[in-house]
């Protein structure tokens, strides 16, 4: 079976007990990680530059742009 994770939301600012202690988790994990927000960020991750310098593995993530869908977390009371 492989695992994959799709990284929907960040917040760089926070070092500790932050959105970058999920990366660094799922990283060690899933066997493809999914980043659909935000290219530039990726391809700093995968250079290792702050904040990214302890997310091993960040190879295995890609970049696939989708767009926001607000019925994900909104959904129509009707349906």
């Amino acid at each position: 079976m492989r695992l994959v994770t799709l990284w929907w939301d960040y917040d760089e600012a926070a070092q500790q007990g932050s959105y970058l202690d999920y990366e660094r988790d799922t990283l060690r994990w899933a066997d493809l990680v999914i980043e659909n927000s935000n290219g530039t960020r990726l391809e700093r991750m995968h250079r290792r530059a702050a904040p990214y310098e302890q997310h091993q593995g960040a190879e295995k993530a890609i970049f696939h742009p989708t767009v926001f869908d607000p019925a994900l977390f909104y959904p129509d009371p009707k349906d």
